[in-house]
């Protein structure tokens, strides 16, 4: 919920920017009808009113990323979301937020060849602060079928491509417990830190790796960290720390 107030109050800066240095009034009447439309919930009113917009600017790309987000996330109609994001993309093809939205609009159809497209052009135009992934859902129907070494493979390949995907970092992290190699699974689920996956089940996780370790002190710190996240840890877990540590 946050998230998606703090992207309105960007879009409507944005659009607020727009409309300060705008030279037509036909723009600037569509758009505070747009923006208006949108706040009242009147969506395909609000869509109506952003077409007139590129109509007469076609060059002012947020909005098709605008649009394509009515379509796909209010009015859930991801058909006529991709021709817009297609649209802005011939002419920007390398905007970040164009590719990224149709990436994920790609993978949640089950498109991993389109989806895969994107994300590749995404590694080759993102900031330093921008990050991507696969999806859950996606990267499962990708992986079924493949044997544990073809993952393996698969997640290292684009891990290459973009370091901040957590989602394949997660799959990697599963696929080194079940190795029991647990110095390279915790390196994972540290990057996923890294890259902005702070949550208790991954400190749980951390906990886990370094009490096979012999780290048992990291292993205590992991574990409360985990409990203040609001993750639960069993107790034996606790139990069986502070037996080894006793022993220390």
């Amino acid at each position: 919920m946050k998230k998606m107030v703090l992207l309105q109050k960007v879009i409507i800066f944005i659009f607020v920017f727009f409309l300060s240095f705008s030279s037509s009034a036909n723009e600037k009447l569509y758009m505070i009808k747009g923006i208006s439309a949108e706040k009242k919930g009147e969506y395909r009113e609000a869509i109506k009113e952003y077409k007139k917009v590129l109509s007469e600017n076609p060059n002012f790309i947020e909005l098709y990323n605008t649009i394509g987000r009515l379509y796909r996330y209010k009015l859930k109609d991801n058909q006529k979301a991709i021709p817009i994001y297609l649209k802005g993309l011939k002419i920007a093809p390398y905007n970040f937020s164009l590719n990224r939205s149709l990436m994920y609009l790609y993978f949640d159809q089950g498109n991993l060849d389109d989806g895969i497209k994107h994300y590749k052009i995404l590694s080759d135009i993102r900031g330093e602060r921008e990050q991507y992934s696969f999806t859950r859902d996606a990267l499962k129907k990708k992986f079924k079928g493949m044997t544990q070494e073809a993952v393996f493979n698969f997640c290292n390949e684009y891990l290459a491509i973009n370091p901040t995907d957590i989602i394949l970092r997660e799959f990697l992290a599963g696929i080194y417990m079940e190795k029991k190699d647990y110095r390279y699974a915790k390196q994972e689920y540290k990057a996923m830190i890294k890259y902005g996956n702070e949550t208790g089940f991954i400190y749980f996780s951390i906990g886990v790796c370094d009490y096979y370790l012999g780290l048992y002190h990291d292993a205590l710190k992991s574990f409360t960290k985990a409990q203040e996240l609001g993750s639960y840890v069993p107790q034996n877990y606790f139990d069986l720390i502070h037996k080894k540590m006793g022993k220390e």
